[in-house]
């Protein structure tokens, strides 16, 4: 994949925020749910850009810019648990490995500092632990119809959903 000749998409998707989603509303009870369910969105935004930035640094970080830089990634999608991104093809799995990783890390202290800071008693929703992802990557020549692209991606992010559901560990989805 190395040179011009093939990009990648990646799409990653978080694990088990539905289920989470429904625990908050059923320990969360009165008019606290609105304020909980806004911060715990604002605290899950900003953990996802910050693995992206963090793996864009793991990967790139030494690239220098000059007059005929091309960015080696271009994000399409990039909110709440979701990514989608165009990448240059030999950097897509060391991104993709990175920004699982990170994504853990960051879910983990950004989601465990918000439960803290929250201040309901007997809260305690697990955020401690993170959040995981699973991703797909396609490598497609770059004139291949984008929709293709994309929706293989997001179909190869669902059989690592699947598959990573069926080796479920410590009550936890892991990520692949």
């Amino acid at each position: 994949t190395s040179g011009k000749n093939w990009i990648a998409i990646i799409h990653a998707d978080g694990n088990g925020l539905g289920t989470l989603i429904m625990s908050i509303y059923e320990k969360v009870k009165g008019g606290k749910i609105k304020e909980v369910i806004r911060e715990f969105s604002k605290a899950l935004d900003a953990a996802t850009k910050s693995s992206v930035k963090k793996a864009y640094e793991d990967v790139f970080g030494n690239e220098t810019k000059n007059e005929s830089y091309e960015p080696p990634i271009r994000p399409v999608l990039l909110g709440g648990d979701d990514i989608t991104v165009i990448i240059k093809g030999d950097a897509a799995i060391p991104f993709t490995h990175s920004f699982l990783k990170r994504f853990e890390e960051e879910t983990k202290s950004i989601l465990s500092s918000l439960e803290s800071n929250l201040k309901i008693e007997n809260l305690n929703l697990g955020l401690s632990k993170g959040l995981t992802a699973c991703a797909g990557v396609s490598f497609v020549k770059p004139n291949y119809p984008f929709h293709y692209a994309v929706h293989l991606s997001e179909s190869l992010t669902a059989e690592a959903k699947k598959h990573s559901k069926s080796i479920k560990k410590e009550s936890r989805i892991p990520s692949s």
